[in-house]
């Protein structure tokens, strides 16, 4: 009878990646075709360094709950929802467009949608990282007055990752001021999460900036471009917890 070898792909490091809505949409209600394939290519090189991938992606190209609740006189609790299906709605492209591109992956969503994406058991979440899929999450923590950031964290933290990245669409790290804006602007290579606090740095929601304080968590900021080489050093802003 022959021997039937099975072979055990070790992994180095697991990843959870934010990507946001703005990356993927081009502003009229539609999708960057370009840019999803720059992403998707980029996870494939992630893949091929034996990186388990974990994504967040936001919903800010389809809709801004915090913007329309005040204008349109409706509850903030319903606007948060609202931008939860949207991130859901950005979750589904990502999933199609990468299993079209040859990337094993799954949708999970916080929120009951049996008919179109995973619900977040975190046991069964990570036994598809086990086989080899890259796993989205959508629709937040699926709680309102929670951002995306602190799904980041949460989901991180619950899934055991090494590691979070965090892109930003036209910025390659974390920098004093807003480096489209002021050419004087400085990079920080290297900066903790209390400096940042203290320093009351916007490029994030600081209770998830806390949140990874509190958990010892190490991330980095980098460009949309350079997702494959974000754990390289030298590439974007590492945040250390300190």
């Amino acid at each position: 009878m022959p021997i039937v070898s099975k072979i055990v792909i070790i992994y180095l490091m697991r990843i959870t990646i934010k990507i946001s809505g703005e990356a993927i949409g081009n502003g009229d209600g539609g999708y960057d075709f370009d840019m999803l394939s720059k992403i998707s290519d980029q996870i494939k090189e992630l893949k091929d360094k034996k990186c388990e991938i974990l994504i967040i992606v936001g919903g800010g190209n389809i809709f801004r709950g915090a913007n329309i609740y005040k204008e349109l006189d409706i509850k903030r609790t319903t606007a948060d929802y609202m931008g939860m299906l949207a991130t859901t709605q950005n979750g589904l492209v990502l999933r199609d467009f990468f299993i079209t591109n040859g990337i094993k992956t799954i949708l999970s969503v916080s929120m009951t949608m049996e008919q179109i994406a995973e619900s977040y058991i975190p046991n069964r979440i990570k036994h598809k990282l086990d086989t080899g899929s890259v796993v989205i999450f959508s629709g937040g923590i699926g709680l309102p007055y929670f951002s995306t950031d602190i799904a980041v964290v949460q989901r991180a933290l619950e899934m055991d990752s090494d590691y979070i990245i965090m892109t930003k669409n036209n910025v390659d790290g974390i920098y004093d001021k807003d480096p489209n804006k002021e050419k004087d602007a400085k990079k920080y290579d290297k900066i903790t999460t209390t400096e940042i606090l203290e320093k009351n740095l916007s490029f994030a929601d600081s209770t998830a900036i806390s949140l990874m304080r509190e958990n010892k968590l190490k991330a980095k900021v980098v460009s949309l471009f350079d997702i494959s080489k974000a754990t390289e050093d030298g590439v974007g802003t590492e945040i250390i917890p300190d």
